[in-house]
């Protein structure tokens, strides 16, 4: 089973924008999220933290659906879960696990 949410509307989207333009949106959306977690680890007082975590999840989804695309277009899917895959052992050691 694909990871994917809607594959088929991340396809459609690779192919009339070009792989070229959807990596560079990709930059953005990572931008976005980082300067969103930025402003959540350091809000200023009169921030509603309520609104930082909402402005953080949006990010999060926006970057979700970009990811989705970098892995179509570069697809190598099998090289992707042998790093996850190693990654997450790695961190499973750290641990203890």
């Amino acid at each position: 089973m694909s990871d994917l949410v809607h594959p088929e509307i991340y396809r459609l989207a690779i192919e009339r924008y070009g792989g070229d333009a959807q990596v560079t949106q990709a930059i953005g959306g990572m931008g976005e999220l980082t300067a969103a977690l930025v402003r959540m680890q350091q809000p200023k007082r009169h921030e509603d933290r309520r609104a930082l975590k909402n402005d953080v999840t949006e990010e999060m989804a926006d970057a979700f659906i970009m990811l989705a695309q970098l892995r179509m277009i570069y697809n190598d899917d099998e090289l992707f879960w042998m790093f996850v895959n190693a990654k997450t052992e790695r961190l499973a050691e750290r641990l203890g696990v």
